[in-house]
């Protein structure tokens, strides 16, 4: 897992304020969110590839971004993973 502190956590963001949650339930299971970032993303749809990278699409963009992990001390950062906008024709420059 590349970002082990969100290992077992379900993600979810607001498509209007482009707030991202991550949200995990305890040892009873009650589910409890907590705010990972405040995006300036329109998020339409997260995503995992197999390595365990974590991505979010941004409708308003047309691009995607990959998650950084946090460094001591500081909040989660996003990275523009694609060079939008996308469009049928130009497929994504996925990096080995």
């Amino acid at each position: 897992v590349v970002n082990p502190e969100l290992a077992g956590a379900y993600l979810f963001g607001d498509f209007c304020t482009g707030r991202i949650w991550g949200a995990r339930p305890d040892a009873s299971g009650v589910w409890t969110a907590t705010q990972l970032l405040d995006s300036p993303y329109l998020i339409s749809t997260f995503g995992e590839d197999e390595d365990g990278e974590l991505y979010l699409a941004d409708y308003g963009k047309g691009a995607v971004y990959r998650f950084v992990g946090k460094q001591a001390g500081s909040s989660w950062q996003i990275l523009n993973f694609s060079k939008p906008p996308l469009t049928s024709s130009s497929p994504l420059d996925v990096p080995d």
